[in-house]
């Protein structure tokens, strides 16, 4: 892919001049997903996933279990996955060095166009959610095969970003899932992603030190909590996600459906939070230091903790 010297904002392009001239804004609009001089535009597809909010404190989900099952009341605080929003600050990040075009895709209900606003409010392009209730139950591997599908029908792809992980599952399967589906390339926990001519150079942190990659595109890169807070939403992307039209692609938009897919391998049968046991603290006040020592010694043997 050819790199050129051109950010793409929201409204535009910033064009940065090497001849010494100013910076100019171009109300030039993305046609096609081919910039009007004929460049070429990296093309990055977001999977996002709406999760409970992960700031919720134990108490909601013990007051919610009722025998091994959490029943969630409707007004429960639903967010856009920790780890996909970094991914989404990463996507920006490229989108402001270079020409870019990002499309968030999300599986979901209905109620999913909450965490598609927040993310074409930060920034992101265009938003598609994929009515998830038209497949029946699903996996991670199904998940992962209905995401796939749907970026084979949007066609045109250079970067696939997921979060390493959802904040609620912790299973960290749907990227590589992706991956191995289309048969792409797969980076997995980047912390700093930059387009390069032969394709893409993602960073990622190891146990003593960082690791380099270079890919070339498409590839499907996993990210994680290093590459920077997620920016905040500007007054302008959250008037514009509000006004938005986010389309609705429906199980006979794709070559399967609940008949087809594999049945989920894994079925979570129970939630168990166990009781808080009571906890009794004895205080060693006095005697000597090996008095002391040995107190403490008979209270932890009795205690089976020695």
């Amino acid at each position: 892919m050819r790199q050129l010297p051109v950010s793409l904002y929201q409204s535009g392009f910033r064009v940065e001049l090497s001849e010494g001239w100013k910076r100019h804004l171009i109300s030039t609009r993305v046609t096609n997903g081919v910039l009007a001089d004929g460049g070429n535009l990296l093309r990055i597809i977001l999977c996002a996933a709406r999760v409970l909010d992960p700031r919720l404190p134990l108490s909601f989900f013990k007051s919610n279990i009722r025998e091994g099952k959490l029943t969630l009341p409707e007004d429960a605080p639903y967010v856009l996955s920790t780890f996909d929003e970094y991914a989404l600050e990463l996507a920006l990040q490229i989108k402001d060095r270079e020409p870019s075009q990002i499309t968030v895709i999300s599986l979901g209900t209905f109620n999913a166009k909450d965490i598609l606003r927040h993310a074409l409010a930060m920034g992101a392009d265009e938003a598609i959610l994929i009515k998830e209730e038209q497949f029946g139950e699903l996996d991670s591997f199904g998940k992962a095969r209905v995401l796939s599908g749907a970026i084979q029908t949007i066609g045109e792809y250079d970067l696939i970003l997921c979060g390493m992980q959802s904040a609620d599952l912790d299973s960290g399967q749907v990227g590589p899932l992706i991956s191995l589906n289309l048969g792409i390339p797969l980076i997995n926990v980047a912390r700093k992603i930059e387009v390069i001519p032969q394709g893409i150079r993602a960073e990622r942190s190891i146990e003593d030190g960082i690791e380099i990659l270079e890919s070339p595109t498409p590839v499907v890169i996993t990210v994680g909590d290093e590459g920077g807070a997620p920016r905040l939403r500007g007054g302008v992307g959250t008037i514009r996600a509000a006004r938005a039209n986010i389309p609705e692609w429906p199980a006979t938009d794709f070559s399967f459906n609940s008949t087809n897919l594999p049945q989920p391998f894994l079925a979570k049968k129970m939630i168990y939070v166990p009781t808080k046991p009571d906890q009794q603290c004895t205080f060693i006040e006095s005697g000597s230091p090996q008095s002391m020592g040995e107190r403490l010694a008979e209270i932890l043997h009795k205690e089976n903790m020695l």
